[in-house]
């Protein structure tokens, strides 16, 4: 009974193929972002050192009911550290976080602590990643230097350079040289 010629049985009028690729376009942009963008949101922010729009992000984010990660809050601590904020760094990394720690958020914690000349928080940190069966790294040793050397305690930092070696060589005699976590 229609009269129509076309097959098509769709209500949706014609678009042609440039049509199509923008409304697809902005049906991506109308869904809520995931973790991942977030994360993206945030790695900018702190990459150009805008760590208070990182932290806003951050609470939107969780605001939104998306989860953060260790990426998460590894971009905000970065960030607020590049933009010479360590005690927000170190929070962030602190009581705050609600995900386990990595090789990578335990050294930019004790970088922060570093930045502050807190030699007892680094060493402390230290021990929190060891108790959490996270090896440590150069830069996780060159983070524990800089701490001591902001601390004027040049004597501890042979030392704990020292044993660090030691463990990294037991670790490889061993063959305990697993990925980090």
């Amino acid at each position: 009974d229609d009269d129509s010629d076309d097959d098509d049985d769709s209500d949706e009028p014609a678009y042609s193929k440039e049509q199509r690729q923008r409304r697809a376009s902005a049906a991506l942009l109308l869904k809520p972002p995931d973790a991942a963008a977030w994360n993206t949101l945030i790695r900018a922010y702190a990459k150009t050192l805008r760590w208070r729009e990182a932290y806003e992000a951050f609470a939107e984010m969780r605001d939104t009911g998306v989860a953060p990660n260790l990426l998460t809050y590894t971009n905000l601590a970065a960030g607020a550290l590049a933009a010479g904020k360590p005690e927000v760094a170190a929070a962030t990394l602190g009581e705050r976080m609600t995900v386990p720690h990595n090789v990578f958020s335990y050294t930019i914690k004790i970088r922060a602590h570093a930045k502050l000349g807190d030699l007892v928080g680094a060493v402390k940190t230290l021990k929190a990643m060891r108790d959490d069966g996270v090896r440590p790294n150069a830069r996780t040793a060159a983070a524990l230097l800089e701490a001591c050397l902001a601390a004027d305690q040049p004597k501890a930092g042979q030392t704990l350079a020292l044993e660090l070696g030691r463990l990294e060589t037991r670790a490889l005699a061993t063959g305990s040289s697993a990925a980090q976590r």
